[in-house]
């Protein structure tokens, strides 16, 4: 009796493992060529994709089907977009030895996101936001050396 609850959980949740193993095994075959890097950022990137695909599943919507825009105070994106951006600016930052790096990613970023919105899906996204969007995940990037977490 104690199989059931871990045959269930994986049943409900084969989407986000599907995608993990996927990812794992492309990762797997980049680091022969490309190095660890390269195939740390592919499982991230399956990770991302099969909490997506398990989330809007999990919400009753299609992978591709367009969701409702959810609004969120500009106060709580600012906060969730300086996490992301001490989390992804200081493992980048400390993957190349360089904070000027990490930051510099962090911002092609945003820039590429808006590029996205206007030329591809021809959204002409704000530029407000964007700009709120660079500042929070830089800020949020350099709180890591202001309170001297690098060391940690």
């Amino acid at each position: 009796m104690d199989i059931v609850a871990p045959i269930i959980a994986i049943l409900f949740t084969w989407r986000f493992l599907l995608s993990l193993a996927i990812s794992v095994v492309l990762a797997f075959l980049l680091a022969q060529h490309f190095g660890l890097v390269a195939s740390f950022f592919t499982i991230c990137i399956g990770v991302g994709f099969g909490a997506i695909w398990q989330g809007r599943w999990l919400s009753g919507l299609a992978l591709f089907e367009p969701a409702q825009a959810q609004l969120v105070s500009k106060p709580i994106a600012f906060i969730g977009f300086a996490f992301i951006g001490a989390i992804w600016g200081g493992l980048v930052g400390q993957l190349f030895g360089s904070t000027l790096i990490g930051a510099l990613v962090l911002l092609a970023g945003v820039t590429l996101t808006g590029a996205w919105f206007t030329l591809v899906l021809k959204l002409h996204a704000q530029l407000f936001k964007l700009i709120l969007v660079a500042i929070s995940l830089l800020i949020g990037f350099f709180s890591i050396y202001v309170y001297g977490l690098r060391q940690v």
